[in-house]
């Protein structure tokens, strides 16, 4: 008798639950991928899929992108692709296995701490620690991406109030890891670029970070 498949709704669901528990990836991160899984619902819609399997899901990515190079396509593609990938990966397997998080680090916020991590590693602190300021970093970047806070300037207290809020409490350390490591890029933007680029609110912020906070 041939396995009932399950419902698009079961599967993603069942991903998003492993994206929280074996990435520890943030709410609004699964709301994202939410958004992209609805582009996959909606091809299978138009083409009569009831079923979703790592075969529909090659299906889609080739009617969306053709042959392109995977290194020539933008981020949201990029995203995109990944969101699919996980989608394959839960259906065939019923899990998802714990991966380092792919960091890209886009914008001038992101160029900042591209710069940031550059001088960290010249201080030639262990490679784990880098890594994990890195992930730390690029959850602050993701979460100012989603809410279309475009420089340093535009970062307000509040801003960071809520992301830390927004770490999964069964994670008891990382709030307070994660804030140590906006402080020091905080300071740095401060003390080695002289100041030039925390004006109003981020010089405001940089004062909450090191005293308000804790």
């Amino acid at each position: 008798m041939k396995e009932k498949c399950k419902t698009f709704v079961e599967i993603t669901s069942g991903a998003a639950d492993c994206l929280r528990e074996k990435r520890s990836r943030s709410e609004g991160t699964i709301r994202h991928y939410h958004v992209l899984w609805r582009k996959v619902k909606k091809y299978m819609e138009s083409q009569q899929i009831e079923c979703f399997d790592s075969t529909v899901g090659k299906d889609y990515l080739l009617q969306e992108f053709g042959n392109r190079d995977y290194s020539k396509l933008s981020k949201p593609e990029k995203d995109l692709v990944r969101g699919v990938n996980i989608l394959c990966e839960f259906q065939e397997t019923g899990s998802l296995l714990p991966v380092k998080e792919q960091t890209v680090f886009d914008g001038p916020i992101g160029q900042l701490m591209t710069k940031y991590l550059s001088y960290k590693t010249s201080l030639r602190l262990k490679k784990s620690t880098i890594d994990e300021q890195e992930q730390h970093l690029y959850r602050f970047l993701c979460y100012l991406n989603e809410h279309d806070i475009p420089s340093v300037n535009a970062i307000n207290q509040l801003h960071v109030l809520y992301f830390i809020k927004g770490i999964d409490p069964r994670f008891s350390t990382l709030p307070h890891l994660t804030l140590r490591t906006l402080r020091g890029f905080f300071s740095y933007l401060y003390d080695q670029l002289t100041g030039e680029m925390l004006m109003g609110n981020g010089t405001m912020l940089l004062l909450f970070l090191r005293h308000g906070l804790d």
